[in-house]
């Protein structure tokens, strides 16, 4: 069948779903572009099949066209264009070929793809301004109010929205609200996700209490399922660390994975295990196990090693200073070692004069070593400071 007018006014008489209302085309500009057709204005090319879906661009482009059509026609007629008539031509195209339209006091006009509204689900979410407020929120550390996710875009990052920017400002210079992924970047140096664990547990709590949105109870739910899931599937640190910034990555502007992503956190765990073979993992403290073979422990293996076990009292503290010792008197010994190497090296294969121990000014081993009671007395004080944290904890 032919686009002729009988076709060309059954189009225009579609009703689309706007904001949740069935709406049609205002009857003035129904008639106007109806004359227009007649006009040769528009031909059967300028209208998509039924069954049609475009993107962006493409909708963009036709707007462009449809714009000029309604322009041209008013001329011809001697009427008003009318700015609400184009806007609502606009709302009512993108809506046939496009999806499902919401209007936003930010955006004007939002489309609802087909991804989007996967996402607004998966998030427990039912428009996009909730969802700019959970990724603001997720991002900050903090509930935040509707005024401040004014500048929120689907997939973009949060950086863009109002309360970003507030936030930056007030806090630059100042060391304070350090963001979700300053922490992260500060966690894969030292590879300690305690902090990041604690803002986690302390945006929930924030989030609970709040009521600056309704949304925010979902919101503290859905990021406890998250880290609950990371911490059931991802044991090694790095790896779950290493995964949290993976994810910031992907799901920026959406969210945060629901389900739980298996494919990221097996990526995940081959980029730690990679970190480790190349020696670019965090630096952590160089400790003996029971076997004597070197390990790369965090502060919080350093902080276990020096907790005495229960019921064993300053005994068992003094084990564990005496095994600490004993580690460093190893590492001690292999550096003398290694540096007798670099000697032969750098001096062509002739063995060049060792620096001498700063305490006793002896040749023949390092500070670290010193046997005299000066070095023995200095470890100890290192030794002291470092277990007091622990045993004040305790």
């Amino acid at each position: 069948m032919s686009f002729d007018a009988a076709a060309c006014a059954a189009w225009l008489g579609a009703s689309v779903t706007i904001a949740g209302v069935d709406t049609p085309l205002p009857a003035r500009l129904v008639k106007l572009l109806l004359v227009a057709f007649g006009d040769d204005m528009f031909a059967e090319a300028d209208v998509p099949d039924s069954d049609d879906v475009l993107v962006e661009d493409d909708i963009k482009a036709r707007l462009l066209i449809w714009n000029a059509v309604i322009d041209d026609v008013c001329k011809s007629q001697t009427a008003t264009v009318l700015s609400s008539e184009k806007l609502r031509f606009a709302a009512w195209f993108r809506a046939l070929y496009q999806g499902v339209v919401t209007l936003d006091a930010s955006q004007k006009l939002v489309v609802i793809t087909k991804e989007m509204a996967a996402d607004l689900a998966a998030q427990s979410m039912t428009t996009l301004s909730e969802l700019g407020a959970f990724e603001l929120a997720l991002a900050l550390g903090r509930a935040v109010g509707p005024e401040e996710v004014e500048g929120f875009n689907y997939g973009s990052p949060y950086m863009h929205m109002v309360g970003a920017i507030r936030s930056a400002k007030a806090n630059k210079g100042s060391g304070r609200g350090k963001t979700l992924d300053t922490l992260l970047g500060e966690a894969l140096i030292s590879g300690d996700k305690s902090e990041v664990k604690r803002f986690f547990t302390d945006l929930c709590h924030r989030l609970t209490n709040s009521n600056l949105m309704p949304c925010f109870a979902r919101a503290a739910i859905q990021i406890l399922t998250f880290v609950n899931k990371a911490d059931q599937n991802i044991r090694d640190d790095l790896a779950w660390i290493i995964y949290m910034i993976e994810v910031r990555m992907k799901y920026m502007g959406r969210g945060i994975p629901f389900p739980f992503d298996v494919e990221l956190s097996i990526s995940a765990k081959e980029t730690a295990d990679d970190k480790r073979r190349k020696g670019t993992g965090p630096r952590g403290v160089i400790v003996l196990d029971g076997a004597g073979v070197a390990r790369s422990t965090t502060r919080e293996c350093l902080a276990e090693m020096l907790t005495p076990a229960p019921g064993s009292g300053d005994a068992g503290l003094v084990a564990a200073l005496s095994g600490l010792q004993m580690g460093l008197a190893d590492i001690g010994t292999r550096l003398d070692v290694f540096g007798s190497r670099l000697d032969k090296i750098e001096g062509g294969g002739a063995v060049l004069p060792k620096s001498k121990c700063w305490i006793c000014q002896s040749d023949g081993h390092l500070a670290a070593t010193c046997s005299t009671a000066k070095g023995k007395e200095l470890r100890e004080k290192k030794l002291s400071s470092a277990v007091k944290p622990a045993a004040e904890a305790k």
